[in-house]
Order: structure tokens, then sequence, then C-alpha cells
């Protein structure tokens, strides 16, 4: 068996945590929220649903830049990820349906979310952040800390 590459268990490791914060502003007014999420490393990018009217949402509206961080081992040593990026909402029905394919598999929940999403009666709207900086902060299996993965 060959052992993992650092980019495999990093975007392996990003995909088991459940939760990421997500920061957003705007007018000098910074957010966070908890957010469930999917990572697409072909993509480089990371996926979300979220109703409209929530704060980050919003702020997405008028300054559509946000960053993001997660831990994947709070013990100490510490690893950590973080990153940045535009974000957009999703419309492309293959790319919604990728998406929630990926939410299935991770969360087991929203079966029927790509039903009510094609019907217009769904609540949640997808979001893409197109990473254009990411970090590895791993304190356990790298001698440099933070990392630029991307």
């Amino acid at each position: 068996m060959s052992e993992e590459s650092r980019d495999d268990r990093v975007w392996r490791q990003l995909n088991e945590v459940k939760v990421m914060q997500l920061g957003t502003s705007i007018h000098d007014e910074p957010w966070v929220s908890n957010i469930y999420f999917v990572a697409d490393r072909e993509n480089e990018a990371i996926y979300w649903l979220s109703k409209p009217e929530r704060w980050h949402s919003e702020h997405l509206l008028e300054q559509p830049l946000a960053a993001f961080a997660v831990m994947v081992e709070p013990e100490i040593p510490v690893i950590g990820m973080q990153g940045a990026g535009p974000v957009a909402l999703v419309k492309d029905d293959a790319e919604v349906a990728s998406v929630i394919e990926r939410y299935l598999k991770k969360y087991d929940k929203g079966q029927d979310f790509l039903e009510r999403y094609r019907s217009g009666t769904n609540k949640h709207n997808v979001y893409k952040m197109q990473l254009t900086h990411f970090q590895l902060f791993d304190e356990r299996n790298e001698t440099k800390a933070p990392l630029d993965i991307l």
C-alpha cells in the first residue's frame, strides 16, 4: 500500500470535519457562523447550503468574499486549516446535484433537497467558495506551519 501524500491527507481530513467556521464582513461588521460543508478537491472549492436571510448570506450579497477555518485536531499538537476566496451562488443544476450527492454521503441528510430545489420549494441556496488561499497548520506532521496548500 502506498503512503498517502500530504495533499491527499489534507483534503481527506478537510472532508472528515463536519462543521467549519465561515467569516464574512460588510460595512466594517465582521461575522462568524458555523456551517455544515463539503469540500471539492478537483475544483478547489468549498460548498455549503444556507438560507438567504442568514446574516452571512446577506453579507455575501454585498461583499462576496469570505474566509473559513476548521479544527481537524484540537489536542496539542494541533491540526487546523483555513482559507479564503470569492463566494457565488451555485445555479447550475449538475453542480447542485453533485454538491447534494456529497452532502448525502457525508451527513446522510437532505434526501429530498434536490427534488425541492428543482421544484422551487427549497428554502436553502447552494454557495461555493472558490479557494484562492488555503493553509494547513499541522504541528504533528509538518515542520513548517502554516503551510500553503493553494
